[in-house]
Formats: structure tokens, C-alpha cells, sequence
């Protein structure tokens, strides 16, 4: 949905920079609709992480002279910030980071790992100011990176329920309300709307 991604794109252009679990029960494929999910594997920072070491780290995230995400480089930067959140889980900045982290995981198709990091702002920082950011973040992620509509639903009405004066209330009404239209149907909306008015 390229409507929806440049939607999302100038939306969030501040922003720069299911688990597998078996819980004992015996399934095979045959007796399951969804494909089993491997267990997700979480990106590894070994040493000591600091807030100075993670600036520096998000700095070489993009390749200026690639002109895109060094995917490397951002496993690292994501793995730092997991690790100092779990390490410092009073510092205010811990959520913030774990919140770009998810962003950086998105944006190199991590996505399991950007859904897990967003459960994880939302479960471990649920007073962060930003903890709604996580959750339409995550719905979004769900939406148009996994095409997992039916959850995407359910977490952006969990959304406009929750956060009803939220700076993003329009944005998850919007996405909800065109989550099952094609990019010609938005556009022929809008067409239809702009003529109207």
C-alpha cells in the first residue's frame, strides 16, 4: 500500500534518526491455520553500553554516501538500545531509545523484532509519555509491513478507544477506516471528496 507507507512517511518524517512460543501442547501444521513462527532470535550488543555509545552508534546508522540504512550498523544500534533498557530501567531515556530502536527494526524488515521492541515500550514503560506511539506504531507495523489486518484492527479501534486526545487519534481513524482499500479506492475517494467540497 504505497498511499498508506507515504502516508505513514510524512507522518512520522520527525522521527528520524503472535510469538512462536510452544506452551507445551503438541500441534502439528496440519492441525494449525497460522505457520509456526521460530522463536524470535534478539540482536546481541556484547559490552558496556552507555547513552554516549548509543548517540554515536545512531549516527552511523544511515550510510550518507550509500544514501541508506547500513543494516549492520543498525543491528547494533537496536541491540544497544535493548540493552540498555533492560540494563537501566529507570533512566527516562530507556523507553525513547527502545521506541527508536523498534522504528530502526522496521525499517531494515525486522519486523517480528519491531513488533516484540513496541510490546516491549508498551510492557515494561507503560507510564512513558510515547507508550501510544507504540501501540499505533505497532498496529501500523502489523498493517502494511505484515499485512496482518485483522490485528491491525484490533489494536488501532484498541487505540482510538484508549488514547481518544492523542496526537495521532486522525491518523488511527483514517488507517482504520481504509485498512481494507486498495490505493486506487483511497485515491478515487479522495478525488470524489475534493470535488464535492
Amino acid at each position: 500500500m504505497k498511499i498508506k507507507v507515504l502516508f505513514f512517511a510524512a507522518l512520522f518524517s520527525f522521527f528520524s534518526c503472535g510469538s512462536g512460543e510452544d506452551n507445551g501442547n503438541e500441534r502439528t501444521q496440519v492441525e494449525s491455520t497460522k505457520p509456526v513462527e521460530k522463536p524470535l532470535e534478539r540482536f546481541r550488543y556484547d559490552g558496556v553500553v552507555t547513552i554516549g555509545i548509543i548517540d554515536s552508534l545512531v549516527t552511523l546508522v544511515y550510510d550518507e554516501e550509500a544514501k541508506r540504512i547500513d543494516p549492520p550498523k543498525a543491528k547494533q544500534f537496536i541491540a544497544a538500545c535493548e540493552k540498555y533498557a533492560t540494563e537501566n530501567k529507570d533512566d527516562p531515556k530507556s523507553p525513547e531509545w527502545l521506541l527508536k530502536a523498534a522504528e530502526t527494526a522496521r525499517n531494515i524488515n525486522a519486523k517480528r523484532y519491531a513488533i516484540a521492541l513496541y510490546d516491549d515500550v508498551m510492557t515494561k514503560f507503560p507510564n512513558y509519555p510515547k507508550v501510544s506511539q507504540a501501540l499505533f506504531l505497532k498496529a501500523f507495523t502489523l498493517d502494511d509491513n505484515m499485512n496482518r489486518k485483522e490485528e491491525a484492527k484490533q489494536l488501532y479501534s484498541e487505540f482510538i478507544q484508549k488514547y481518544p486526545n492523542d496526537d495521532f487519534i486522525e491518523s488511527a481513524k483514517f488507517m482504520l477506516e481504509n485498512i481494507d482499500k486498495t490505493d486506487a479506492e483511497i485515491i478515487k475517494e479522495f478525488e470524489n471528496n475534493r470535488q464535492e467540497q
